[in-house]
């Protein structure tokens, strides 16, 4: 196995490890929108799926902003921040901003009852989180619909094999935290630079997981 791969070990690891209770998920999720329903008996269906998708990505920016808070830490300390130590604190908050959008696009398939086998939902929970707004990417959806783009993506990695096309998916990943690691060289700007990289991270992907999977429902 080469470096790349080894790179990427903790891609596929959160992958699988969040993918592993599934049923359960679903079982919270159903709780939380019959819980809304009975203390909400004025809301419609889709005015439940709203609110209960709206609290999933108030609870996981809460969880990802606390944890950028406390791992943007050390570099914000003038004797011991370093460039080192921001590279290192960043990886960590990659692998675990990952593993809260895997989590959180997971939760909302369960909201809007998605019938998906787990292997496809890993693949179309990675082309979520992997989709990049740029002016390509644009152009292509124009030409077809975000759910046709997404299910392009995902089905590509299921061809290749998600195991396969994790190296890569893991770089860019790496690559595009790592773009923006110069905000934590600033000494006492840390903390608040990366709580709001995080937070604005697993805003986007919720919102994109709940156009996705609202288009599926």
């Amino acid at each position: 196995m080469d470096k790349t791969s080894n790179d990427s070990d903790w891609l596929i690891t959160v992958l699988n490890q969040t993918g592993l209770n599934l049923e359960d998920l679903r079982d919270e999720i159903q709780f939380l929108m019959w819980e809304c329903q009975f203390d909400n008996s004025h809301l419609s269906i889709l005015e439940v799926e709203k609110e209960i998708c709206k609290k999933l990505i108030q609870w996981s920016s809460i969880k990802v902003g606390s944890f950028g808070s406390i791992t943007a830490a050390p570099s914000s300390l003038p004797i011991i921040g370093s460039i080192g130590a921001s590279v290192c604190t960043t990886t960590v908050d990659v692998a675990y901003l990952i593993r809260s959008q895997i989590e959180l696009c997971y939760a909302i398939s369960a909201v809007f009852d998605t019938e998906i086998l787990e292997e496809k939902l890993k693949a179309t929970t990675l082309a979520l989180i992997d989709y990049d707004e740029n002016k390509d990417v644009l152009v292509d959806i124009a030409k077809t619909s975000f759910k046709t783009f997404i299910n392009g993506v995902a089905s590509k990695y299921l061809r290749k094999g998600i195991e396969r096309v994790a190296p890569d998916i893991a770089q860019k990943l790496m690559s595009r935290m790592l773009t923006r690691v110069s905000a934590k060289w600033v000494p006492f700007l840390s903390i608040p630079a990366g709580a709001a990289l995080n937070i604005s991270d697993i805003r986007k992907t919720g919102n994109r997981a709940i156009l996705y999977f609202q288009l599926n429902n």
